[in-house]
């Protein structure tokens, strides 16, 4: 259970960084959302991909300078 502050502090930070721009700028959240929706399938699909990647990169990153 080492590691369930870094997983719980991870998960509450996406969570702030998920949230903030609705909170922040709803109008512009909206047209957005539109214009993702409009995408091809294949593109949000990589762009996921590469998010993910990124995100797993980052978290291993954490690990490893935390010890």
């Amino acid at each position: 259970m080492q590691y369930l502050p870094w997983i719980l502090s991870g998960l509450g930070l996406a969570l702030f960084l998920e949230g903030s721009p609705y909170f922040l700028f709803p109008a512009r959240m909206r047209k957005r959302l539109a214009s993702i929706s409009e995408l091809p399938s294949s593109t949000l699909r990589w762009s996921g991909l590469v998010e993910a990647l990124i995100g797993v990169l980052l978290v291993g990153l954490a690990v490893y300078f935390s010890e």
